[in-house]
């Protein structure tokens, strides 16, 4: 069996290449806000 995207499919590619390279310009501030999340749910203070 063979598995292809349909054209509503390869339509996401665009988009989500656009996302993609967001998050990767911004990993850096998306991993120290999810650190600094991650601290307050356990109380700890964040500098």
């Amino acid at each position: 069996m063979e598995y292809a995207l349909t054209p509503l499919g390869r339509s996401l590619h665009g988009p989500l290449s656009q996302v993609y390279d967001w998050t990767v310009a911004n990993m850096d501030v998306i991993q120290s806000r999810q650190h600094a999340y991650d601290e307050e749910l356990r109380g700890e203070s964040v500098a």
